[in-house]
């Protein structure tokens, strides 16, 4: 879903004190059909609208969570990378792969591909090559 707890507690206080799900969805800028997942989804984890307090806790709304491999990017890792991009001693520039294969030797299994992903969310800039072949 991707909304913060704070919007998805005020659906589900508008819905519970009988708001409609258009004025909900006007006010909060949220598709009607995800202000109605919102407040089902609340209702499956336990929130009761008739109890005579609500408790609406963290847990009733919280966003589900996604499948999928998780990153290797860590900030650890990402700052291995970020390190050995520098040029070496004589001045020549690191390929991904070389930084990838370091990497490896260090325990880190990542790719060449997730070591240009990492360089570019970090701004390095592409550089030419730093002498021609003979």
């Amino acid at each position: 879903m991707g909304h913060d707890i704070s919007k998805r507690t005020i659906v589900v206080a508008c819905r519970a004190t009988g708001v409609s799900t258009a004025t909900i969805s006007e006010l909060s800028g949220l598709p009607t059909r995800t202000v109605n997942r919102i407040y089902e989804r609340a209702l499956e984890h336990g929130f009761d609208p008739n109890s005579r307090s609500w408790n609406i806790s963290d847990a009733m709304l919280a966003d589900a969570r996604r499948s999928g491999r998780p990153t290797k990017q860590t900030s650890q890792v990402q700052s291995q990378v970020l390190s050995k991009a520098h040029a070496d001693q004589d001045g020549h520039a690191k390929t991904c792969t070389d930084i990838a294969a370091e990497m490896s030797l260090e325990g880190h299994d990542i790719s060449h591909s997730t070591v240009w992903r990492i360089l570019k969310r970090a701004g390095v800039q592409e550089t030419t090559p730093t002498e021609s072949p003979v």
